[in-house]
């Protein structure tokens, strides 16, 4: 394509709504259901960040955390095939959260949003200790 958009090294803003739905557009084409589109991605940061909320993870150690939003498909029983779906990774950075890749995918009839974060090992063991900081493990 002569216009084909590119998401850059360091990914695009959430705030920089133009370029998010002009991406978008790009990945998902014609489609028009069971695809994502900007409020999508903003909700799966907002889902995310209160995840890691929950997990008392402090905000630095919030930076680099991804995640992987799939869209959900068709509800209806009755869809027998799989639909024009689309998969996208966001990235936690200082600043706030970034778009940083964005594809096409197939989702299947009753198949969920799926929402993933991915965390580095020394943020998995921080969670840990957070999590049993209040407990006390009896004898």
């Amino acid at each position: 394509m002569k216009n084909e958009l590119k998401i850059g090294k360091h990914g695009i803003k959430l705030s920089e709504k133009d370029k998010i739905d002009a991406i978008l557009a790009q990945v998902n084409g014609r489609a028009s259901r069971f695809v994502a589109n900007r409020p999508d991605v903003e909700r799966a940061a907002e889902k995310a960040e209160a995840r890691l909320e929950a997990a008392r993870l402090p905000q630095a150690l919030r930076v680099g955390c991804r995640v992987e939003f799939i869209s959900g498909g068709p509800g209806a029983k009755a869809y027998e095939y799989a639909a024009a779906g689309t998969k996208v990774q966001i990235v936690r950075a200082r600043e706030g959260w970034r778009l940083v890749e964005a594809n096409r995918t197939s989702v299947h009839p009753r198949q969920r949003e799926k929402l993933t974060i991915t965390v580095s090992a020394n943020v998995a063991e921080e969670i840990k200790v957070r999590s049993l900081e209040d407990l006390r493990i009896a004898a």
